[in-house]
């Protein structure tokens, strides 16, 4: 049977469902899918959303600083009957070099990623080595559009690209909204630096000083927790809650009618739409590549990175309604082309174009 191994970093609870579609979607053509994966390190751990994929490899890891740049090292599983690799599109992994000079000739490697580091600076350097680690490899799974373009601007052929439209599994509010939920945003995610709860929070005071009846919600775990926490002590209005999951953030979709995410968007773009919950953000120049999302739909909302702006930038959708209800109809028209289903089958398809492609 043609074999498949997709080395992931960490198993989050989002690409359960996912690696689940593919994986039987496969076997009914007779592909094997193997998953193998690494342990979350650092901040990336405090957000406990960590999981075990039942039939996964739990890779053998050491992670080590060097120069200030994090570097894991991985013991692979036998290539000896693997026919394609699929790896994460980063530099910290020595296993992938080692992969793409060593690997045995019947064993196609790929990678999945970004098409360029987009949520930190990166040097000159970095972006050089980055472009030709990726052009060794015989496919690649682009996470947007955008990402196809940057790997076929730096020379990967286009014709062995697969654009994934990276999602993850959604539900549509559980119900109609409260009418509390007009006076209410809702944040989702890990609470780390790159989120800016400093500003959020900051924004969130004068966003109460312009609607009394305001408050916020906060959902997750992570390494700036602390900063929610010592906010909801001091103001009964904000709320922390914990880690939410598919289910419970349809359930809060019936209290808010804003997502509010001043910093880092990923795919909590995904969720936005699911949820007919408009979202607004900053100017923050580190986005992730799902942002795409709601500028090819024009459902981008986004203020100056500063904590006044963007809580007039807030204020002004909890004043208007009709603003607020015609964006949210826009962005439920908008989610279905980004569901999980879409993205199992693209990144299927690409899997048995890989096959059939052969090496370069």
């Amino acid at each position: 049977m043609t074999r498949v191994l997709i080395v992931y970093p960490y198993m989050p609870a989002y690409r359960i469902a996912f690696f689940d579609t593919v994986r039987s979607q496969l076997l009914e053509r007779g592909v094997e899918l193997v998953i193998a994966h690494g342990a979350p390190q650092r901040e990336i751990s405090e957000r406990g959303d960590a999981m075990t994929l039942p039939g996964s490899i739990a890779l053998d890891q050491r992670t080590h600083a060097v120069r200030g740049r994090e570097i894991t090292r991985w013991k692979l599983p036998d290539l000896a009957d693997i026919d394609l690799l699929v790896v994460e599109q980063a530099l910290r992994h020595p296993a992938v070099y080692r992969a793409v000079v060593r690997r045995p000739h019947r064993c196609r490697l790929a990678m999945w990623g970004h098409g360029q580091t987009m949520t930190k600076p990166s040097t000159r350097l970095e972006k050089r080595a980055k472009t030709l680690l990726t052009n060794r490899c015989d496919w690649f799974f682009a996470y947007t559009e955008g990402g196809r373009r940057t790997v076929t601007e730096g020379g990967f052929p286009a014709d062995r690209v697969t654009v994934v439209q990276n999602s993850q599994e959604t539900q549509p509010a559980a119900g109609p909204q409260t009418e509390a939920a007009a006076h209410t945003g809702l944040f989702i995610g890990g609470l780390d630096e790159h989120k800016l709860l400093g500003l959020l929070l900051d924004a969130a005071v004068l966003i109460r000083e312009r609607d009394p009846e305001f408050r916020l919600i906060v959902a997750g775990h992570g390494s700036d927790e602390r900063l929610v926490q010592a906010a909801a002590e001091r103001h009964p209005w904000i709320e922390k809650r914990p880690y939410v999951g598919v289910e419970e953030k349809a359930e809060l979709a019936t209290e808010a009618s804003l997502m509010l995410m001043p910093g880092r968007v990923g795919l909590v773009a995904v969720d936005a739409m699911a949820l007919g919950l408009p979202l607004i953000t900053t100017d923050y120049p580190y986005h992730a590549p799902e942002i795409e999302y709601l500028i090819e739909n024009d459902l981008l909302i986004a203020s100056a990175q500063d904590a006044a702006a963007y809580a007039s930038t807030v204020a002004a959708y909890l004043g208007d309604s009709p603003a607020r209800i015609d964006a949210r109809a826009r962005m439920l028209a908008a989610a279905p082309r980004y569901s999980l289903d879409a993205m199992a089958d693209n990144f299927t398809r690409g899997i048995l174009s890989a096959l059939k492609a052969g090496r370069r």
